[in-house]
């Protein structure tokens, strides 16, 4: 009997601590669960762009309608705008950005200097954002090729790229804005065109900034060597960096070509604790006799050229039975190369919970051109509503 009751005795103790062990596992994990509203968002910026403190004050994200970072701290959200090279590659752009954002010296790796034959160390960087790690992941917003380059950094976050013991979780979600995941046939004008084009967009947003040429911009490419003149205007220094290198394909106007961003999407995975939400839209009309696209004339003028190019568009950079579909564009970016990787499956957003590890389409803004979907020569009001409702998408996100 007195085994018996031993027996007894022991087993209720052995169920009563397993289920109080049970019970304090589970109030962990409710304790430490990861959730969307209390995570920093990192605002990425796009070719050509800007930080902060460039531009006079203009804002790359706001322009002359909003300043984007503050409305969407005022939401309840720690926000940072990074700045990486504006014309540099996806690859040299992501590492920019993880130093920038965890604080120390660029580091482009040894293989890719050597291979592309620039410097392997770049330019030193507090940190923006010190705990990062994990457990404490952040929200990726990125416009136009800020998307690529989140998406390149979370690949290399998951390889441990940079030694610091990263992985894809540090990131919650992935938002592109504008972005040419495919590509955009823009990049396919070839040398000085398509160098011309962007200096003649580039030079008309210097002036709204009321800046000088000689403080208002720089084009980050101290891993090439490569720095600016005193009161050398920024066409002829760019013109100067493209006879440099501009022949590499260690730059972004291969990353955004057709070809280049095949290239990205064979490496760059699709994570399946990653949330990741496309913003597609456009600014163009089909003909009716000729089925084509061309730009709306409330486009912003700088885009008219590009928007009709990309719009009658023919060549071998897109398959021919998709043709037409290439033809929509925003004046930068094919509007079919907006909604995710090709070789990732996507889905358009109907209504619930975003799912982790897919694309989702969110929506199509079908009267916004490239510049004005983050804030140039836009109505104040529709920008606002555009990033409330990002706002609250990521609020409801949690891991």
């Amino acid at each position: 009997m007195k085994l018996k009751l031993s027996f007894d005795r022991w087993f209720l103790i052995f169920v009563f601590t397993l289920i109080t062990s049970i019970q304090s596992y589970a109030a962990t994990e409710i304790t430490t669960k990861i959730k969307g509203k209390d995570c920093p968002i990192v605002l990425v910026h796009g070719f050509l762009g800007w930080g902060r403190d460039e531009m006079a004050g203009y804002l790359y994200w706001g322009g002359n309608a909003l300043d984007i970072e503050k409305h969407l701290a005022k939401k309840g959200f720690q926000v940072f705008t990074a700045s990486v090279g504006p014309i540099s590659s996806v690859h040299d752009r992501a590492c920019e950005l993880f130093w920038q954002l965890k604080g120390g010296c660029v580091d482009y790796g040894a293989e890719h200097a050597k291979k592309f034959g620039h410097k392997r160390f770049g330019r030193k960087y507090s940190a923006m954002l010190p705990q990062w790690d994990e457990a404490h992941p952040i929200h990726m917003i990125g416009h136009s090729m800020g998307g690529q380059t989140i998406r390149y950094l979370a690949e290399l976050l998951a390889q441990d790229f940079f030694n610091q013991g990263t992985n894809e979780r540090w990131i919650l979600s992935v938002s592109t804005i504008s972005t040419p995941h495919n590509g955009t046939t823009l990049a396919t004008i070839v040398g000085n065109i398509f160098w011309n084009t962007f200096d003649e967009i580039l030079s008309g947003l210097v002036a709204l900034s009321g800046g000088t040429l000689d403080s208002v911009y720089d084009f980050d490419l101290i891993q090439w060597g490569i720095e600016r003149k005193r009161k050398e205007s920024i066409s002829s220094h760019l013109a100067r960096i493209v006879t440099a290198i501009g022949n590499t394909h260690d730059i972004a106007s291969w990353d955004l070509s057709p070809q280049g961003a095949r290239e990205l999407n064979e490496k760059i995975r699709v994570f399946p604790d990653l949330y990741y939400m496309s913003y597609a839209n456009s600014k163009t009309f089909k003909t009716w006799l000729s089925q084509v696209d061309l730009a709306k004339l409330s486009m912003n003028p700088a885009l008219l050229f590009p928007a009709d190019f990309m719009g009658t568009y023919r060549g071998e950079a897109i398959p021919a039975d998709k043709t037409n579909l290439w033809h929509i564009n925003d004046g930068i970016v094919n509007t079919i190369s907006m909604a995710g990787p090709s070789n990732s499956p996507i889905v358009k957003y109907r209504s619930g919970p975003i799912k982790k590890g897919i694309w989702t389409c969110i929506g199509h803004a079908s009267d916004k051109d490239h510049l004005q979907i983050v804030g140039h020569y836009v109505d104040s009001s529709w920008i606002v509503n555009f990033y409330n409702n990002i706002a609250k998408r990521l609020a409801t996100l949690d891991r």
